[in-house]
């Protein structure tokens, strides 16, 4: 009797601690938003929440990847090291060196030219500078400030959406004297604005509360696609990123092709693709402050989109607004992030 007894009261406390156990599960399971909305995400049990979360960042050349990544770091990883600051310092510099050659290039098919013997100097000055540098000459800084202060240069600029210049040209040139001072250590801002065309596969790992979340960043350039298959199992969060500027620009690799509408097509393909059948879908829109700025400036979308109706321009950058806010509310909830 008593044996019998002591069985029934072993089986029904290891019955109450499975019924424990699964209404603990259920709790969790209801508390995630992509359930709870019946969105398509992959299974979660216990044991997944507390597993590494796969991101991989999509999206065209250009789009802002590798931004996010070091965003990233700088909010969930160390800080930079002074030495690694100071290898961002040569990529700045040469940043510089050609962004300023990019708008020497451009500036005869805007039928601008320079004038004077002491411009066409600090023409010779420049195009004479390594394409990456670790230190530059006080000639060629001269010859940079120089031609900065040109009209003729700034003139050009108006019409960079029609070349391949890097976003950050502006923003270098007007800190030219903090970012060639023998001292210049790069700070966080530089860091963001510096820019080196991912190739290949890049991993990092960052930790947030208390899950490990490994983020794939890849060059975004057609000719890199190819190799994005390497990273198309088991993805856990499939982060496309849509530079919103970019409708009035043409891709790098092809100057034929808007990069708004490679970016549209892009995502067609890699949000129907049965790899991420079972991941979670995040659409950021990036550069949205530059965007901004061209709308600002009168620049038009149905100019450069065809069939976007001009009255739209107005209102859109409230409605992209509106739409981020919430993908970086409820969204980055469904990816388990917040």
């Amino acid at each position: 009797m008593g044996c019998a007894q002591s069985s029934s009261d072993e089986g029904s406390s290891a019955s109450k601690q499975i019924d424990q156990q699964l209404a603990k599960e259920r709790a969790i399971l209801a508390s995630v938003p992509s359930l709870r909305n019946g969105r398509a995400t992959q299974t979660l049990t216990l044991a997944s929440l507390s597993k590494t979360i796969t991101i991989f960042l999509a999206g065209t050349g250009e789009s802002g990847k590798s931004t996010v990544v070091k965003q990233l770091r700088l909010k969930y990883a160390d800080p930079y090291a002074d030495e690694e600051r100071d290898e961002y310092r040569s990529v700045i510099l040469s940043n510089l060196v050609q962004s300023m050659v990019v708008i020497l290039d451009a500036m005869s098919d805007f039928g601008l030219e320079l004038r004077g013997s002491e411009q066409e100097k600090w023409f010779d000055i420049v195009n004479a500078v390594p394409s990456m540098v670790d230190e530059l000459s006080p000639a060629a800084i001269e010859a940079i400030e120089g031609l900065w202060r040109a009209p003729e240069v700034k003139k050009c600029l108006e019409h960079a959406s029609k070349f391949q210049l890097n976003d950050s040209a502006a923003y270098f040139f007007d800190n030219l004297d903090r970012l060639t001072s023998p001292t210049f250590l790069p700070t966080d801002d530089d860091i963001l604005r510096a820019r080196v065309r991912t190739t290949g596969i890049i991993e990092a790992r960052f930790k947030v509360k208390d899950r490990i979340y490994k983020v794939l960043d890849v060059g975004g350039q057609r000719s890199e696609r190819r190799k994005w298959i390497a990273c198309f199992e088991n993805v856990d969060v499939l982060l496309f990123l849509f530079a919103v500027s970019e409708f009035d620009q043409q891709l790098y690799e092809d100057e034929t092709q808007n990069r708004f509408i490679e970016a549209e097509n892009l995502f067609g393909s890699i949000s129907n693709s049965l790899w991420f059948k079972n991941s979670t879908l995040i659409v950021f829109f990036n550069k949205i402050d530059l965007f901004d700025a061209k709308i600002e400036a009168g620049v038009q979308l149905a100019d450069h989109l065809e069939g976007f109706p001009a009255t739209d321009t107005r209102g859109i950058n409230v409605i992209l607004g509106a739409v981020q806010d919430q993908i970086n509310t409820n969204m980055l909830k469904d990816a388990y992030m917040l």
